[in-house]
This record gives structure tokens, C-alpha cells and sequence, in this order.
């Protein structure tokens, strides 16, 4: 009789044991889902506070007179609202027609238009805009082939 309450107690502290040990695998791993979803819900709150711009050419497709004529597509592909964008080109046989955009909001662009002079391959731009990410130096460079 005294053998089988000593088993049955052996048998009742390996289950409290192995319980024991599972339960603290179990939080380890939510303490771990945890900090990967704080990362990532911190990492999603800065990138919902970005901008993100885009440059493209292309041809106006006007015959004869505007051959010298291509429109700059300027797209914002982030999530928030691209301010005050200053557009500068390196070359100098390029003109602009405007070369300051008040606003472009998340997945919208707007169009500039471009005369060029003498023909070269390919322009470099200067950008530089304000988003709600407060960081001071949101400026890039870019080349656009123009064939």
C-alpha cells in the first residue's frame, strides 16, 4: 500500500514537473511574440508617418513642335502626405515649368513639365520634401534617362 502512494506521488510531482516546464516555454514565447509585435507595430507607426517619392519620364506624344517637350511623373508610394517639394535639375539645357509642389498626398502624383534644349542621355534631379516623419534632411537624388 505504501508502494503505491509513493508512486502515485512520484507519478503527481513528474506531472507538476513537466507542467511546470511547459508553462514556461509558453511564456517565453509569448514574451518573445510580444516584443516582435512591438517592433513591429513601432516600425509601422514611423513608416505610416513617411513619404515616399518617385520620379519617371515620359514623351509627350505631340508631333513636330514639342519633340523637346517630357513630363516628370512625380508619385508619392508612401503613406503620408509629401510637402513642400522642391525640385532641382543638375542641367542647365532643361527648363522647368515648375519647380515647387505644395502637396502630394499617399498614392497620388502630380506632373511637371520639362523642355529641353540641347539633348543629353540622361538628367539628374535634386529633391527634397517635408513628411510627417519630422526628419530634417528629406532630400534624394535621381537620374532619368531621357531616351
Amino acid at each position: 500500500m505504501d508502494f503505491i502512494a509513493l508512486f502515485i506521488s512520484l507519478a503527481a510531482l513528474t506531472i507538476s514537473v513537466i507542467t511546470f516546464c511547459y508553462d514556461l516555454s509558453i511564456k517565453r514565447i509569448v514574451k518573445q511574440n510580444n516584443i516582435y509585435q512591438l517592433e513591429k507595430n513601432k516600425e509601422e507607426e514611423i513608416e505610416s508617418k513617411k513619404a515616399c517619392l518617385s520620379f519617371s519620364l515620359s514623351k509627350i506624344n505631340d508631333k513636330g513642335i514639342n519633340r523637346n517637350k517630357r513630363q516628370l511623373i512625380i508619385t508619392n508610394k508612401g503613406k503620408a502626405t509629401a510637402k513642400d517639394i522642391k525640385i532641382t535639375i543638375a542641367n542647365k539645357d532643361i527648363t522647368v515649368d515648375n519647380n515647387k509642389i505644395k502637396e502630394i498626398l499617399p498614392d497620388d502624383q502630380r506632373i511637371i513639365n520639362l523642355t529641353i534644349n540641347n539633348f543629353s542621355n540622361q538628367i539628374q534631379l535634386n529633391y527634397s520634401w517635408v513628411d510627417n516623419h519630422f526628419v530634417n534632411d528629406n532630400s534624394n537624388k535621381v537620374e532619368l534617362s531621357l531616351l
